[in-house]
């Protein structure tokens, strides 16, 4: 009798081994297919919140999941440890920056591009902080949209205008706190995105200094970010990199039609904090599909980057976008 009990427990054992087992696997094997994308959550990542909404993605057999990140920098972060298979966008400044310290670790299949009439970027000042000109900006406190490409970018603005840089005093603030932070006097100005840019505005406590700031250091068109996958998933399976091109190119191609602008607005207050009546007042996204890239114009713009000093070395764009 005591002989069958222990034969009955080490079947049992056995048994729930096997189970847990092929639950593992089963979980490994959904794992292993999953195409992983970062995004923050704000309005420009729409070609991806479109792509998943729509169906894109599934209609393209691809199993995706989506993964917000506070910041850009905590989105590459998990990106160059094999913990996301896709930036839904990194700004370019960034990824040449990645590229001259670890080649090899992107590549490109579309661009955000900034137009004259199209861009997020802007400097704001408080209207009781007495400043007019980009030179009051001197001896005062100004908030920066998070992440080292902002940063970069408002030095060289701030020298094209003539200003020292050792008379001003800069903070990176999250966008959720960048209103509450000028309007409380914690900073008196802030380079920032939308929709932070039109909700100040509209609060009538602010003043606009600069609209589209990047256009002093590189004019429109600017390529000022993309979309980029992990030379991993291209290596392993160069199938999923075209799906997920094709997925992509579809939304960016929907996003282009005016009737759908107020549907992508849905789209985007579901995945950002961003409510739909201000996503309408907002600039819109322009993006180049992979074909449409114009690999030219990101040399320039990567060249321009160099002789700036926003980039340390000279890199070869080629390389950077999916062949």
């Amino acid at each position: 009798m005591n002989l069958n009990k222990v034969a009955y427990k080490i079947i049992l054992v056995i048994v729930l081994l096997i189970v847990v087992s092929v639950v593992i696997f089963k979980y490994t094997l959904v794992r292993k297919n999953t195409q992983k994308i970062a995004y923050q959550e704000i309005s420009l990542y729409q070609h991806i919140f479109i792509a998943y909404e729509k169906g894109y993605f599934k209609e393209e057999g691809l199993n995706v999941e989506l993964k917000s990140f506070a910041s850009a920098n905590q989105m590459m972060e998990a990106f160059l440890s094999d913990n996301i298979d896709v930036l839904g966008l990194t700004n370019t400044q960034v990824a040449l920056t990645i590229e001259a310290k670890q080649s090899n670790q992107m590549k490109f299949i579309n661009f955000l591009v900034w137009e004259k009439n199209a861009y997020p970027d802007y400097i704001i000042a408080r209207k009781d902080a007495k400043i007019k000109t980009m030179k009051d900006l001197e001896g005062k406190k100004i908030g920066l949209h998070p992440g080292s490409a902002v940063r970069a970018f408002s030095e060289v603005v701030f020298k094209h205008f003539g200003l020292d840089l050792s008379k001003i005093s800069t903070i990176e603030l999250k966008p959720e706190i960048m209103q509450s932070s000028i309007i409380a006097g914690s900073v008196d100005a802030v380079y920032c995105m939308d929709p932070v840019a039109t909700t100040l505005f509209l609060s009538g406590l602010c003043d606009t200094l600069i609209s589209n700031p990047m256009q002093f250091i590189f004019p429109a068109p600017t390529p000022i970010s993309g979309t980029a996958l992990s030379t991993k998933i291209i290596k392993e399976n160069p199938k999923i990199a075209d799906r997920l091109i094709r997925a992509i190119d579809k939304a960016i191609l929907y996003s282009r039609d005016p009737k759908n602008k107020d549907e992508i607005a849905g789209y985007i207050a579901k995945y950002t904090p961003i409510k739909k009546e201000q996503t309408l007042l907002m600039n819109p996204s322009v993006y180049w599909k992979f074909e449409e890239i114009q690999h030219e114009r990101v040399q320039l713009l990567s060249e321009k980057f160099y002789e700036l000093g926003v980039v340390d070395k000279k890199i070869d764009i080629t390389s950077m976008i999916y062949q």
